[in-house]
């Protein structure tokens, strides 16, 4: 099973061509991808919220992955929040994603070897004159893809969630505004049907009692240790939602983040 962070970025290749989309490169898409991994880290306890509303990480929780425990220790631990945000420079969720979004080229490289550890993505020689000249990267499982579009469609059809992790994903899609890239298959008017029931979706900002729903399928201990995060849970999605859906639509790109955005896949 692919996380969330993997099937964000999975959404970013275009299933005709087997090769990335223009949105891959988009402000939107690093975005996206940037609070797919903060949302993961939130859910598993390795990052929490201090009373002062700053997103830390949590020593108690180790985290799993190695490339993504130096990443955000390397962010927490250097000045890149004093650099963006001078004297009054909180570690907030929103200050995060800026943060982060200054390393989305790491963040993609890094997911895009997880997905080919997988076998999900390959690679391709380019050759000129019978000579190879570079590679890049395909989508080499595209069955893994189409399930995932096709758990996407039903969801956003029926205006239900199956799982935690695909109500967030349904919230980033929405973020991104990107239906025509992610469904090439469909025609105009079904996209705009996609488009619009995605948008009935999360029409309402009470996140809480459809994660409460959402929750009821889990084992006892697991069902007792997250019913205390669905406060906490529904207002990270919510400050998610919000902060995503203006970044990368205008010059400012979300808020000043003066990062690249270059794709170094």
């Amino acid at each position: 099973m692919q996380t969330l962070t993997e099937e964000f970025f999975l959404l970013s290749f275009n299933s005709y061509k087997h090769t990335f989309s223009a949105w891959h490169s988009h402000p939107k898409f690093e975005y996206g991808l940037c609070a797919a991994l903060l949302f993961e880290q939130i859910l598993s306890g390795s990052m929490v919220f201090s009373e002062q509303k700053e997103l830390m990480l949590n020593t108690e929780v180790q985290i799993k992955s190695i490339w993504i425990k130096e990443l955000l220790e390397k962010i927490e631990n250097k000045k890149h929040f004093y650099a963006l945000f001078g004297k009054k420079h909180e570690k907030t969720l929103v200050n995060w994603l800026k943060v982060l979004k200054m390393e989305s080229n790491e963040l993609k490289t890094q997911t895009n070897k997880m997905l080919k550890s997988k076998n999900i993505i390959g690679e391709k020689p380019i050759k000129l004159l019978g000579m190879k000249v570079y590679t890049t990267n395909i989508l080499q499982d595209g069955a893994t893809l189409k399930a995932l579009k096709d758990k996407l469609e039903r969801a956003i059809l029926s205006q239900t969630y199956p799982d935690l992790q695909t109500f967030m994903l349904l919230r980033l899609l929405k973020a991104a505004k990107t239906i025509d890239q992610v469904f090439v298959e469909k025609n105009a008017e079904e996209q705009k049907i996609l488009t619009n029931n995605l948008n009935q979706l999360f029409e309402k900002d009470d996140f809480a009692a459809t994660l409460d729903s959402l929750l009821r399928g889990l084992r006892q201990e697991e069902l007792e240790e997250m019913t205390d995060m669905i406060e906490t849970l529904s207002d990270v999605i919510s400050e998610i939602g919000d902060a995503l859906d203006g970044a990368g639509d205008g010059g400012s790109d979300g808020g000043g983040d003066g990062g690249g955005d270059g794709g170094g896949d």
